[in-house]
Formats: structure tokens, C-alpha cells, sequence
């Protein structure tokens, strides 16, 4: 565009082609050796080259070009001249390209396979699963790779034989599974068999605490309130967290019910069942305050405090339908608050909001923090229970840290669900997200795509 150009042009325009066919050379380069990083680090693992000995071999044959192109690099000091003009090494960088494309569709059809057996899987990025079936032979390193899988186990623990024989939570407290899981397969296989092993113990823990709370409804009496506070402390103690907030949930849920229909004939069931409730959670409260002096019962402070929440949303519940006159087992003032009950046909638990209701799920859940649940919450619980019931999708509506991922969170635990957290950003691609959705689809849990509206519409459609 100079004017003064013109005794250079034909020198000019000689070097403008030869510096732009080095741009593409270097850039078509850069583009082989990224790829080839990504997939010698996959395949330089000997597990992976037992597991894929044809793609494994394919590689090695690849890499000696590459490595042979190098050395060439190397030796060649001129960039220009060994870039510029010279087809062979673009035709080399291209086959290179196309080939290690192929190694890693190889990879990433391994992995398809990985998670179709264990779709929890879906919730790891593929670097994480490379890394963990690269040491599917040592399952102790397992511990990094909890987090998106689970709920809320932080590790597991292992026998002599290296058999997994319990799970644990962050705060350290253990439970032992119901049945040791072997480790001496594939690392997806393993797993699977960790979560069956976990939602089974679950659901043993449940049904315990099941009968221990319909054998403490009959031991308080019925139709007075009398609370045998031995049986509940006893009762706190044997249980874990999750265990002991269904089974107060069912003790509650079989309590009020029943008192509804006594009060048909009997004038002061109602309030004898309030009073209860009110010297339950008073009897929660107390104990709260016993286990805050001693400082190695954090995780039991935590579940005491969990259940005084629940027992404080039970007490204000039943004072909401205490304040209907003549109020039946139908009514929605009764039918729109949390239930609990055990199907002993199926010997599930249940958990039922208005006219639906939902098995509870079994996932471990520690004694985390609670969400206060408020009557707006209650009412996020109806909407969303209803949206659920319908194979819908919901979303709450809101400003910023008002506390709608945790409502949601907080509506799993009660269900025994887990809840896959799931933040959204613009780099968020479709591939992502579909691998998410995937998951959350086989797996069976939830899936909460926070700040969803940051997406690409390209995404979201």
C-alpha cells in the first residue's frame, strides 16, 4: 500500500507468500503438537496400552514421525527455508493431524464405554477419568475424584484385601458398608458397585430407623403427650443424620395423621399431639446444648442441629393445620405439607408433597448444614415437586444469593437425592453440557445448572 513500493514489489510480494505459507506451516504445527501432548499423555499410561493395544501400537508408529519431524527442527536453523515451499512437511503435519484425530476418537470412545457401565462418570472432564482409570489398579487414589460423584463422601475405606469395606464424610465420620466391594476389576465396574453398595446400606439405615420410630409411636402412648425421652435419645444416637431425620419425619407425619382422625371423636387430640411435638423439640434443643460442651461431637452437634430445624418446620406446620377447623387427611391445608412413609409392599421409603410422592433415593448424605425452611421454601417445594411429578423442568426466579441453589439442594437431601450443581458460564460449550445432561439422565439424580441465563442461546438450544 506504500507508494513507495514500487522498485520492491515483485520482492515484496515474494516474501508476503513465503511468510504466510510459514504462518500456516507453524500454525498447522502448533495445532499437531497439542494434539500429540493430549494423547501421549493417554497413551504413555500402561493400562491404557493393555486396554487399547491396536490404538496404543498405531500411536507408537505415529510418534516415531513426530519425532523424527523434530529432529529435523531442530537441525534445520533457517525457520524460512524449511518451512516455506516445502510440501512434504505440511503434507507430514497434515497426516499427522488426521491420524492423531483418530487416536483420539479411539480415547474418547473408551471412555463412552467407561461411563455407559457407571454414568456417574458423565460428571468427571475426560483428563479426570484418564487419570483414574490410569489407576484403576491402585483404588487408594480414588479420594480426588469423589467429589463430583457423590454427595458427600470425601473417601473411602479398604480392608486388608483391598476390598472397600465403609464410606466416610468430610467430617470424618464413617459408615460401614452393608457388603465389601472388590476392587479387582475395571475401575468403572468398581465403582458401580460402590454406589449399589452405598444406596443399599442407605436404605438398610433407613428401614432401622423406620421401625425404631414406629416402635417409639407406640411406646409414648397414643392420643396423649407424653414423650419417652430415653427411647428418642437412644433413638438420635443409633442413627445416622439422614436416617434420623426420615424417621422423625415419619414418627411426625403418623402422629399428626392420626391424631386428625381421632379428633373426629376425641375433642383434645389435636392439641395433646401439639403439645408432643412441642416437648419433642424441646428434648432436640437439649440436646444440642449437651453436645456443645464436648468438642469431639462436631459431626453429632451438626445432626442435632439439622433436627431442630426439621422439628422447629413440624411444629410450625402442624400449628398451620391446627388452625383449620375440622380438618380431614384429604385436605390440602394437611396433604401440602412434607410426608413421610414406608411402602411395606415394595419396602421402599416414601416421601409425598400434596398429591405426589417420590422414593426416597438412598444417597449418602452426611450431616451437612440445613436450610431453614421457611413458608416461601415450602411453597418453592410444592412448585417444584408438582414441576417434577409432570417430567417437567423447574426454575426459581430470583436475585442473587437469596438462597435458590440451596432450596433446591436442600429439597434432594429431604428426598435423599443427589444434587449436581452444575455452574454455567459463556465458555460453557453444548458438548458440556450435554455430557452433564447425559448423566443426570442415566444416573437417575438432579441436575441445577446455576446462572443458566450466562449460556450462549446456541447453547441452550
Amino acid at each position: 500500500s506504500s507508494r513507495h513500493i514500487g522498485p520492491f514489489v515483485e520482492e515484496v510480494d515474494a516474501w508476503s507468500l513465503k511468510l504466510s505459507a510459514v504462518a500456516e506451516t507453524l500454525e498447522l504445527w502448533v495445532e499437531v503438537q497439542a494434539m500429540w501432548k493430549y494423547v501421549e499423555a493417554v497413551y504413555s499410561s500402561s493400562d491404557i496400552a493393555i486396554q487399547l493395544p491396536l490404538a496404543a501400537k498405531h500411536f507408537r508408529e505415529l510418534s516415531k514421525i513426530w519425532e523424527e519431524l523434530m529432529t529435523k527442527a531442530l537441525e534445520a536453523r533457517q525457520i524460512v527455508q524449511h518451512c516455506a515451499g516445502n510440501d512434504s512437511l505440511r503434507s507430514t503435519l497434515s497426516h499427522l493431524l488426521n491420524q492423531l484425530s483418530v487416536c483420539q476418537r479411539t480415547i474418547s470412545s473408551h471412555l463412552a464405554l467407561k461411563r455407559a457401565v457407571c454414568p456417574r462418570l458423565y460428571f468427571v472432564s475426560d483428563a479426570q477419568l484418564l487419570r483414574l482409570v490410569s489407576q484403576e489398579a491402585r483404588p487408594h487414589t480414588l479420594r480426588p475424584h469423589l467429589a463430583p460423584l457423590f454427595s458427600t463422601v470425601d473417601r473411602v475405606e479398604f480392608d486388608a484385601a483391598h476390598r472397600m469395606v465403609g464410606i466416610a464424610s468430610g467430617d470424618g465420620h464413617t459408615v460401614p458398608l452393608c457388603q465389601p466391594v472388590s476392587t479387582d476389576r475395571q475401575a468403572e465396574e468398581w465403582l458401580m458397585g460402590l454406589t449399589q453398595a452405598m444406596q443399599s446400606t442407605v436404605g438398610q439405615l433407613v428401614h432401622k430407623a423406620v421401625l425404631n420410630a414406629t416402635a417409639m409411636l407406640h411406646d409414648d402412648g397414643r392420643g396423649d403427650a407424653r414423650v419417652d425421652v430415653a427411647a428418642l435419645r437412644d433413638f438420635l444416637h443409633a442413627h445416622i443424620a439422614q436416617a434420623s431425620l426420615f424417621g422423625l419425619q415419619l414418627l411426625w407425619t403418623l402422629e399428626v395423621e392420626e391424631s386428625i382422625l381421632r379428633a373426629c371423636t376425641e375433642h383434645r387430640a389435636m392439641s395433646a399431639c401439639r403439645k408432643k411435638i412441642g416437648r419433642r423439640l424441646e428434648q432436640l434443643v437439649r440436646c444440642v446444648g449437651e453436645a456443645s460442651g464436648d468438642p469431639l461431637s462436631a459431626h453429632t452437634r451438626r445432626k442435632l442441629e439439622g433436627l431442630v430445624l426439621m422439628g422447629l418446620h413440624q411444629r410450625d406446620s402442624f400449628a398451620y393445620v391446627y388452625a383449620v377447623k375440622g380438618v380431614g387427611i384429604t385436605d390440602f391445608a394437611w396433604s401440602q405439607q412434607m410426608r413421610c412413609y414406608w411402602e411395606e409392599e415394595r419396602n421402599v421409603a416414601k416421601v409425598a408433597v400434596a398429591r405426589t410422592a417420590f422414593d426416597y433415593c438412598n444417597e449418602y448424605l452426611a450431616a451437612t448444614a440445613r436450610h431453614v425452611i421457611t413458608p416461601l421454601t415450602s411453597r418453592c417445594f410444592i412448585a417444584l415437586s408438582q414441576t417434577l411429578a409432570s417430567f417437567s423442568g423447574g426454575a426459581l426466579v430470583g436475585p442473587n444469593g437469596t438462597g435458590k441453589t440451596e432450596t433446591i439442594r436442600c429439597l434432594g437431601a429431604l428426598l435423599g437425592q443427589h444434587v449436581l450443581v452444575a455452574n454455567c458460564t459463556d465458555q460453557t460449550g453444548h458438548q458440556t453440557m450435554g455430557q452433564v445432561i447425559k448423566g443426570v439422565a442415566q444416573v437417575g439424580c438432579w441436575g441445577c445448572f446455576d446462572h443458566l441465563s450466562r449460556s450462549s442461546p446456541a447453547v441452550l438450544s
